[in-house]
């Protein structure tokens, strides 16, 4: 590496926004200069609710990030919620003109081409990304570059994401004076830094639970196999828990974070605590089992809805790699217990790995798909992302074709 170079991402989710900027030495060696998270009022359950409101947070997250700076941020990364997407596996074939020579870019060039179909109206590509590559019909393969075949097949796992969604999301992002660049779905970004390559390899769950969403997303041999998104997350047990103890939506979302545990059996749900006074509103002495069983009924619920969507995929049993849940309500006292009563496998909370010297807020499972979308950048995976041109508009499938030869360049 011949220079210093910069980059920055950012992560839009229901509750918070997220940015972080970091800078990558001549020695390669990573560290962050600024980072930031401020509250979203613009945004309900990963959809946008009120540009105006969600404007002035990315602008304020960005600029807070930025504070150290010498001129202008750098392109920005935007991670896209799967709420605002749409997923489905599709074949191409090419026939490399001649067996005399080795299988070339132009000849995935020719086949991205043909392995998606045409975004609707109200779409845009996302993501195009290799599961496998088949040659001649029998010969399964990671990367073709360099074989010799009449008949090259590509299996492609391609996300579209909501046009309206995205173009608001980048609309507002450049709003703030920062150029968008890259499109990146949210769960493959958290992949990035909660996954380690052999769980990926094994065939893993990544369950990302946020405030307002769940996505569930499956490896098998290293890609991305499936993925769906649930419109529920950790607000809905703030609601629960507001409801269950007749308190503000604020202070229940505080006792949820100090108290809250999801695991029955733990003694510390037999303790009693107070919930201090609030607008003239007397204090209450509480059971915490009170708080626990709130939070446990509505975890139940979510995590026997993402073993409903992981059965819907096909999986005959649990991959080896087992569930990794990660997002902020990942941080529950708990939760990795129960997980796995119901789904009877190995289970782990995700927190961001490869990127050295974080901080203790930092290294926690809220930062998952925000770290993640750094190390998207530097560590291009075996697939296609959608870039963004200067005017916000999605590029089309020449810039994936662009995009594809230089990943596979770095792959073979």
């Amino acid at each position: 590496m011949s220079k210093t170079n910069f980059y920055s991402v950012i992560d839009v989710g229901t509750s918070k926004i997220r940015t972080i900027i970091m800078r990558v030495g001549t020695d390669g060696e990573f560290k962050i200069v600024g980072s930031s998270v401020v509250g979203n009022q613009g945004m309900k359950k990963g959809k946008i609710t009120d540009r105006s409101l969600i404007e002035e947070s990315i602008k304020t997250s960005i600029s807070q990030a930025a504070r150290y700076l010498e001129g202008r941020p750098p392109p920005i990364s935007i991670a896209i919620s799967g709420i605002n997407t749409s997923c489905t596996n599709t074949t191409g074939i090419t026939y490399p003109k001649s067996l005399d020579r080795s299988i070339s870019s132009k000849d995935l060039e020719a086949l991205v081409e043909t392995s998606y179909p045409n975004p609707r109206q109200d779409q845009s590509v996302v993501h195009v990304m290799p599961i496998s590559f088949l040659i001649d019909g029998s010969r399964a393969v990671r990367n073709p570059v360099g074989y010799h075949a009449g008949r090259l097949q590509v299996e492609s796992y391609v996300v579209f994401g909501d046009q309206e969604q995205v173009s608001g999301l980048l609309e507002a992002v450049q709003s703030s004076g920062v150029r968008a660049e890259t499109l990146v779905l949210s769960s493959l970004a958290a992949a990035e830094s909660a996954l380690s390559r052999n769980e990926k390899e094994l065939g893993s769950v990544l369950i990302d639970i946020g405030a307002g969403t769940t996505e569930i997303a499956v490896f098998k041999n290293g890609s991305l196999w499936y993925h769906s998104c649930l419109p529920i997350g950790g607000n809905q047990i703030t609601n629960d828990l507001s409801v269950a103890l007749d308190i503000p939506w604020e202070f229940a979302e505080r006792v949820k974070v100090a108290w809250g545990h999801a695991n029955p059996n733990n003694k510390q749900c037999e303790s009693e605590g107070m919930v201090p006074s609030l607008n003239g509103r007397p204090r209450k002495d509480i059971k915490r089992s009170t708080v626990c069983r709130p939070i446990i009924d509505r975890l139940e619920e979510t995590l026997g809805l993402c073993m409903l969507k992981i059965q819907n995929a096909g999986l005959d049993k649990m991959p080896i790699g087992g569930i990794v849940i990660t997002g902020g309500v990942a941080a529950t006292k708990g939760l990795d217990e129960l997980a796995k009563t119901i789904f009877d496998c190995p289970v782990r909370i995700g927190t961001p790995s490869g990127i050295k010297g974080l901080s203790s807020e930092l290294n926690h499972p809220s930062y998952s798909t925000v770290l993640g979308m750094l190390l998207w950048n530097l560590q291009p995976s075996p697939g296609v992302r959608n870039f963004i041109n200067d005017s916000g508009r999605s590029w089309g499938h020449k810039a994936l074709v662009s995009r594809l030869k230089k990943v596979m360049e770095v792959k073979t």
